[in-house]
């Protein structure tokens, strides 16, 4: 293999580690009870959110979300595992 394509991998390996480290580093997750109805997830952790879109499947459900206002974050995923009575909520800056 020529000597620069092993640095340009390299390289890449590197970048994608960094950004995966910056992505895990840019949220969190807490878990709160599945409450089925995504208005009521629209103030959670001293935000406001708006509630944009929901996916839904075998595997579960999906609500996505804006903050609005003063937050530290900037969009919220609540994630229900299809039969869970929890929802896995996560804060994405």
């Amino acid at each position: 293999m020529n000597k620069n394509v092993k640095l340009s991998l390299k390289g890449l390996v590197a970048g994608l580690l960094a950004m995966s480290a910056v992505a895990q580093a840019g949220s969190e997750t807490y878990q709160y009870p599945w409450w089925g109805n995504p208005y009521a997830y629209t103030s959670v952790r001293d935000c406001t959110w708006t509630f944009i879109t929901s996916y839904g499947g075998s595997w579960g459900s999906q609500f996505l979300y804006e903050s609005v206002g003063a937050c530290p974050w900037t969009n919220m995923q609540v994630n229900h595992p299809a039969g869970a009575s929890y929802a896995n909520v996560v804060l994405i800056n």
